[in-house]
């Protein structure tokens, strides 16, 4: 039997949340962010999620507990 891999709705969320919030405060134009500790926050918990989710993808069912 197949064992399906599922998408972790939970770090997808987070992911989409902070890599908007993360967006939206760039400035282009000089290359900052409009508040650097609480983005530097976002962009901490969107790598995190992120990587959880590459994780996720990558391991097979049988690996999982």
């Amino acid at each position: 039997m197949k064992t399906q891999k599922r998408l972790n709705v939970f770090a997808l969320l987070i992911a989409f949340v902070t890599g908007y919030k993360c967006y939206v405060h760039f400035d282009v134009a000089t290359f900052t962010f409009e508040k650097p500790v609480l983005d530097t926050i976002y962009l901490i918990a969107f790598l995190f999620s992120f990587g959880v989710l590459i994780r996720d993808f990558l391991t097979t069912g049988k690996d999982k507990p």
